[in-house]
């Protein structure tokens, strides 16, 4: 009899450690209810393979146009770029009481872009400290040094600003998949840089490369998905960047190529990007 009632605890207790498996399986989804699969790990896969699996954020690209009171500009800058942010949005609201008192709603009165800042390798050339230099010095001439009456080599008197078509653009930040198909357009709509950020000097830095934090405001942003396309490039146009900096790196540590912006000049000539 002992031997009997110990064996129908331990089946009582199993019972009851299955029940309880089953009930967690249930709470995290990993198990079925009624019959009808819930959260499972095989259903997370499939989604994900539908949409085309996560975004990694390495896969995009900058496209920054010169405006017109840099036109004809030519200057690599894009592929200088080395990180950077997708822009956001918010809405502006205030805190309203029906009748004067009590807890407050939010009533929304509209929209607010927030600045974004790129960074830029720096080369020994003086890009792109040179050319964003340039651009702002467009926007808003400061250079007194000769004469408080000088003018800018475009023209703009000293402490003057330009019009605003003159030195805004639309930049446009692409995102590709892994595949490297392009999945979605963000434009920044009259957008022009406001600040040239501090650049850090240090001794011990032996291992690191210098890049200059530049910061763009713009009137709004749109963005928009792009459905890739059903039977894939043979060299997709990452790829292409990518080998394209790698010879590039070869040209700029060989004679006579001796600046950066002249080794993107003939990797371009050469097709490689």
């Amino acid at each position: 009899m002992a031997i009997n009632d110990l064996v129908n605890k331990l089946n009582v207790g199993l019972g009851a450690a299955g029940s309880a498996i089953n009930a967690i399986e249930g709470v995290l989804g990993f198990g079925r209810d009624g019959g009808q699969e819930k959260f499972s790990i095989n259903k997370l896969q499939g989604s994900l393979q539908q949409a085309g699996g996560l975004y990694q954020p390495t896969m995009w690209l900058l496209q920054l146009t010169s405006p017109l009171c840099l036109a004809g500009d030519q200057r690599p800058i894009n592929f200088l770029c080395n990180s950077g942010v997708m822009p956001g949005k918010s809405i502006t609201t205030f805190d309203h009481k029906r009748f004067g008192y009590g807890v407050a709603d939010k009533r929304h009165t509209g929209a607010a872009f927030n600045d974004i800042t790129f960074t830029f390798f720096m080369s020994n050339d003086g890009e792109p400290q040179t050319y964003f230099n340039e651009w702002l010095e467009n926007i808003f001439y400061t250079n007194a040094s000769n004469s408080i009456d000088a003018a800018s080599p475009t023209g703009t008197p000293v402490f003057n600003a330009r019009y605003r078509d003159q030195i805004t653009v639309d930049m446009q930040i692409f995102l590709y998949d892994i595949a490297q198909n392009k999945i979605m357009q963000y434009t920044l709509h009259e957008a022009f840089p406001t600040v040239i950020g501090e650049q850090t000097l240090e001794w011990g830095a032996n291992d690191s490369f210098g890049v200059l934090p530049i910061t763009f405001t713009f009137r709004y942003y749109s963005m928009s998905t792009i459905e890739p396309p059903t039977t894939s490039s043979s060299v997709g146009l990452l790829s292409s960047f990518k080998n394209g900096l790698g010879v590039v790196n070869k040209l700029v540590n060989q004679s006579p190529v001796a600046k950066v912006v002249q080794a993107l000049n003939i990797a371009s000539a050469q097709k490689l990007f």
